[in-house]
């Protein structure tokens, strides 16, 4: 969606009920110099207006310009923030997209949902490759050990990560048993949103969604690198053993092992984001 940079004369001058998801991107600058985002709220399917800039008012047309030659030129502009509570957190640069945790664990399910067919192709590819029936029968039992650990610690946990953040939006615990298995910085963070219901179980939600999701692709990233070990010791002496279908099913499994390794590594930078959001005393 393309972003779009609006004048208005005050907060109130942005009609919530005309807003619609072409929209979500555009920012707001007002007369005295703040600027808005909207958001759309996971729980409520609201749209929020939150803001992620305040200037002096002075400042305002300056700000609005540099807004509008960043869009042109891609200029790189940093602002040093005032200090004021309740600001939208942003890792970089004030201008560039704020960091939003319903965005990043929505894409990263997609992914995980993703990775289950994935992996079940990779373990019918291996299957197809016909490389048991080419390999010494401790070999047999080592590989099959690999691909169950993958069906259980891969795939089956990821469908149970799935399912636990359906529990903790639907049916969740007591807050302190949560609380309990925080950091000492979240324990701190959770600790000033208690006052916010809403906002103590939404923080909640992010905190074990992002435990859960780092452990499963610590394990499975661990199994796919076994399994890309056994597999490269296995073809230098299985090269001329394979038919070409089987070659194909075989060459198939490296590179779609290659594919979710490398999408993983993705998926952990959007971790890190979300580690270092929950960190963040202003963050909710």
């Amino acid at each position: 969606m393309k972003q779009a940079i609006i004048r208005i004369n005050d907060v109130s001058d942005i009609n919530i009920s005309k807003i619609t998801v072409y929209d979500l991107n555009n920012r707001y600058i007002d007369s005295q110099g703040n600027i808005f985002r909207l958001k759309l709220d996971q729980f409520t399917k609201k749209i929020e207006v939150i803001k992620i800039l305040r200037s002096h008012p002075e400042e305002a047309h300056a700000i609005a310009n540099k807004m509008m030659q960043r869009k042109t030129e891609e200029a790189k502009v940093q602002f040093e923030e005032e200090d004021i509570p309740n600001v939208e957190y942003s890792d970089g640069s004030i201008f560039d997209e704020p960091f939003n945790p319903d965005d990043t664990l929505s894409k990263t399910l997609i992914s995980m949902n993703m990775h289950v067919e994935r992996l079940k192709g990779i373990l019918m590819n291996i299957k197809l490759s016909k490389l048991s029936e080419k390999i010494i029968k401790s070999d047999v039992s080592t590989l099959d050990n690999i691909l169950k650990n993958i069906e259980i610690d891969g795939m089956q946990q990821i469908q149970k990560t799935d399912a636990y953040q359906k529990e903790l939006l639907g049916y969740p615990k007591h807050i302190n048993y949560y609380q309990a298995r925080m950091d000492n910085t979240a324990k701190a963070i959770l600790q000033k949103l208690e006052l916010n219901h809403q906002k103590a179980m939404k923080y909640i939600m992010y905190y074990e969604m992002h435990s859960a999701i780092k452990a499963l692709y610590i394990k499975l990233t661990s199994l796919l690198q076994t399994l890309v070990d056994f597999l490269d010791k296995k073809s230098e002496s299985l090269t001329d053993v394979f038919n070409p279908s089987e070659k194909r099913s075989f060459d198939d499994a490296i590179i779609s092992i290659d594919n979710t390794k490398y999408e993983i590594t993705e998926i952990e930078k959007s971790l890190d984001k979300l580690y270092a959001f929950l960190h963040n005393p202003d963050a909710l």
